[in-house]
């Protein structure tokens, strides 16, 4: 998800420590009083993101969510092969 998975921002940063847990929204209550409005949209908001691919340096060609659904899952590739599957997107761009 654009922002979110890539950005090294403060914000986004700050998500991911405390509200996200295996890229997935945390079903728990946490002291804010923004979180609530956050949460109830994160859904939507994910879907509607895209990925920013740049050079492609910083994306797993194999496991990341970069068209759809992980590579491995279209592939449907044993789960212990996913560690060892290291290729970035660059890996791939001429």
């Amino acid at each position: 998800m654009l922002g979110i998975n890539q950005s090294e921002n403060d914000w986004a940063r700050l998500l991911k420590s405390r509200a996200l847990k295996n890229d997935i929204c945390i079903n728990y209550h946490i002291y804010s009083s923004l979180w609530s409005s956050v949460k109830s949209e994160f859904f939507v908001a994910k879907k509607n993101s895209i990925w920013q691919i740049g050079d492609g340096t910083k994306v797993s060609f194999w496991n990341d969510i970069w068209c759809e659904k992980p590579i491995t899952q279209f592939l449907n590739l044993n789960h212990d092969w996913h560690n060892s599957l290291s290729s970035r997107v660059s890996n791939f761009i001429l």
